[in-house]
């Protein structure tokens, strides 16, 4: 951790930088660094966290972000970074609900949190990714509905939440018109034209026996009691005549 040092210098950019491979925490923030982020970050594969807020770093989030998959925190806010937003932590051992933070990645393009043990609702907050093009959310635990405004993501071209326990309608209308079945395979609680499960196929209750229903019930039950009971009686009595007659 040597935050708050290195005052306005360039984060060095060499590519051949070494001899940190076996680092888990790396804390650069409130530096004032420019220039982009380093290639040779990308080779801290221990790396649990990375801090780089507060600085005036600059260009696209590159992709091999994603590579660091032993992570578990990262920070790089407050800086100048442009572009779209890649998010890959699939095949991980994530567990919890998903971040409601997420939801706020306005630049956000691409979202994979699949292959992992996450619980939970989709957050609602994700009806505002608007530069959505790719979510992929299968293989997890997750419940719930499917949030009906995701309908609203009009660039999203491919999505997965198969192997769930997602419930209830499928959203119609926008880019879940273009989806298979296949997106959503693996969850037996959810419905939907494109399941060929009707919603609402629920058996019904059974209707409730009313007061007159069951008085007829009772009278009925009090009419064959007594008819019993006579012939009982009537029995007993030619029994005993023909034992002592």
């Amino acid at each position: 951790l040597i935050g708050n040092n290195y005052k306005h210098e360039v984060l060095p950019q060499e590519e051949t930088m070494g001899g940190f491979e076996n680092l888990q925490v790396l804390g650069l923030d409130g530096c004032s660094f420019s220039g982009k982020l380093p290639a040779w970050l990308s080779k801290l594969t221990n790396l649990k966290m990375l801090l780089l807020s507060n600085n005036q770093l600059s260009g696209p989030i590159p992709s091999w972000i994603n590579t660091l998959h032993s992570r578990f925190y990262i920070d790089i806010s407050n800086n100048s970074l442009t572009g779209e937003i890649p998010l890959n932590l699939s095949s991980n051992r994530l567990t919890g609900i998903i971040p409601l933070g997420i939801g706020h990645l306005g630049a956000l393009a691409s979202l994979d949190l699949s292959l992992n043990n996450l619980s939970g609702e989709i957050p609602q907050s994700f009806c505002n990714l608007t530069n959505l093009q790719v979510l992929d959310l299968s293989d997890n635990r997750l419940a719930g509905p499917i949030p009906p405004e995701l309908y609203r993501l009009h660039f999203l071209s491919e999505l997965d939440f198969s192997n769930n326990d997602l419930e209830g309608p499928i959203p119609t209308g926008g880019q879940f018109q273009t989806f298979s079945n296949s997106s959503f395979a693996g969850n037996p609680k959810l419905c939907g034209s494109i399941l060929a499960r009707q919603c609402g196929s629920a058996e019904a209750p059974p209707v409730p026996i009313t007061t007159r229903e069951r008085t007829m019930a009772k009278t009925i039950f009090a009419i064959a009691f007594s008819a019993f009971f006579v012939v009982g009686v009537m029995y007993d009595q030619i029994v005993l005549s023909k034992v002592f007659g």
